[in-house]
């Protein structure tokens, strides 16, 4: 008894409903009026009725967007996925059109040299540290062996330290133990150029009576049998007393920019030491 009173109002309103659902599905149209009884149902129902219809109505509108929004989701993930293709792509097609560029230019830098070269890629770089050393990816297999000059389109990249069948590892001159006989362009002056410890080079010897001024183009003189005479090594940034007061020093930046270097060159044969003074003119 308990139950019942506690859900007597749910069950009325069941009762109802079915009352209703029994009356409008036992009609058939016609032009009958309503009596007073199944007037007095439908008045009480209608209330009930309409909400149904506008749960029902809300429902479906419900499950329509949230099925919209999956397929949309899904449509969004596919073309978020087609984009990062066509992404990758064209990084790719960019990455091809500069490596084109770079190639050309170094093909034209070639074909001004009038020497065998042999064209390599930079493959990778000491690890530890100490050293400024780069690996070409070529070898004793294309003829290439130690002490010779390694160039780029900007200037001396370095020489080979080691060969091996198809890697080598090229010295920069950059690196201390890198020493060169060099020649400032405009004074004709001779010096060694040297690595220091901050990834640029030290022109060392230079006598006193040596004028030289911040942007004076340094060049190789040709001397010491592994460069040609008038490749480009940088420009003077800073003209200095040495600590003996017997010389002056000079700092140097690399035309090089190592931290960009991925082909270069490597110079198989010279017999001119002067070859290359009218190629790179900077007076």
């Amino acid at each position: 008894m308990i139950i019942v009173q506690r859900y007597r109002r749910i069950v009325i309103l069941v009762s109802l409903i079915v009352a209703v659902l029994i009356i409008l599905s036992g009609r058939v149209p016609n032009s009958r009026e309503l009596n007073f009884v199944e007037g007095m149902i439908l008045d009480v129902a209608y209330p009930f009725q309409r909400a149904i219809i506008y749960a029902t109505t809300g429902v479906r509108r419900t499950w329509t967007w949230y099925t919209g929004l999956i397929n949309a989701h899904r449509e969004n993930a596919v073309l978020r996925q087609r984009l990062k293709v066509l992404e990758r792509k064209l990084s790719e097609l960019r990455e091809a059109d500069l490596e084109n560029q770079r190639l050309r230019e170094l093909l034209d830098f070639k074909d001004n040299l009038s020497l065998k070269t042999v064209p390599a890629r930079v493959i990778g770089e000491d690890a530890s540290g100490w050293f400024r050393i780069i690996l070409i990816d070529k070898g004793k297999s294309s003829g290439i062996q130690t002490k010779m000059a390694v160039v780029a389109e900007e200037g001396i990249v370095g020489h080979v330290l080691e060969s091996y069948a198809h890697v080598s590892k090229v010295l920069l001159i950059t690196d201390r133990n890198s020493a060169l006989d060099s020649r400032v362009q405009r004074t004709r002056s001779r010096a060694i150029l040297e690595g220091n410890s901050t990834g640029g080079c030290i022109l060392k010897y230079l006598l006193q009576t040596d004028h030289l001024r911040p942007g004076d183009y340094v060049v190789s003189s040709g001397l010491g049998g592994i460069y040609p005479g008038g490749l480009p090594l940088g420009a003077v940034t800073n003209v200095r007393n040495s600590k003996d007061g017997l010389f002056q020093v000079a700092d140097v930046t690399p035309h090089v920019d190592f931290s960009k270097l991925q082909e270069v060159l490597v110079i198989l044969n010279h017999s001119s030491k002067d070859a290359y003074e009218s190629i790179w003119s900077h007076n």
